[in-house]
């Protein structure tokens, strides 16, 4: 069964991957794909204070800023009741903003408001508000699903949570005009490459710790 499930991660990272790629190369051909100019007049013409409150609420939720200080309780909470393993993949998570800046300057596709000149840090394929919420609160909530066992009721409010999270987060950055859509597929794509990379390697790590235990025994 534990064969059968790591095989699974490794079809669907090599399909995010392959998914990934295409779109990227795709966008470095074409500025702008079609039907992306609608798509984003779309989002735009919604035009209501509490939806524009929203846009604004999964945008901060999902920056580097607030991500740090979630990292920083989540570490110290992990580390001192034991879970000193799920602490430290939970710092690898939150270093996504760093595969996420080598996309960036390799693609160098510009902002949808911006004009011909972007520098390092902003450029806009793919969205890094994005790929950090899919790949941060991802792992997070995966580790909660661990770790809180079979509890229906609290695994069914992490899938909700997670999913009005990404919706809603990619949404927020068409909405802003921060990000053309293809940005924030490309977001899913990648962080979820980096996502399914990071519980397989936590998920060897820990069958590695558990296998070691049961030998010390």
């Amino acid at each position: 069964m534990k064969n059968i499930k790591t095989r699974g991660l490794e079809i669907l990272f090599l399909a995010l991957l392959i998914g990934a790629v295409v779109l990227a190369l795709s966008v470095v051909r074409f500025a702008v794909l079609p039907g992306e100019e609608s798509i984003e007049r779309a989002v735009k013409s919604i035009d209501h204070p509490a939806f524009e409150g929203l846009m604004k609420v999964t945008t901060f939720i999902a920056s580097q800023e607030f991500s740090i200080i979630i990292i920083a309780i989540l570490f110290v909470l992990l580390w001192f009741r034991g879970h000193k393993p799920e602490s430290v993949f939970i710092i690898i998570a939150g270093l996504n903003g760093i595969f996420c800046a080598i996309i960036k300057v390799a693609v160098q596709r510009i902002r949808p408001s911006w004009g011909e000149i972007a520098t390092f840090w902003d450029y806009s394929f793919p969205s890094g508000h994005v790929m950090n919420l899919v790949v941060l609160y991802g792992f997070i909530i995966y580790v909660a699903w661990i770790l809180w066992g079979n509890v229906s009721s609290k695994r069914a409010f992490l899938l909700f949570l997670l999913i009005f999270l990404v919706v809603f987060t990619g949404v927020s950055r068409i909405y802003l005009g921060a990000h053309w859509f293809s940005d924030v597929i490309g977001a899913y794509l990648f962080g979820g490459c980096y996502l399914v990379a990071l519980i397989w390697s936590y998920k060897h790590q820990k069958a590695k710790r558990k296998k070691f235990n049961t030998l010390l025994i």
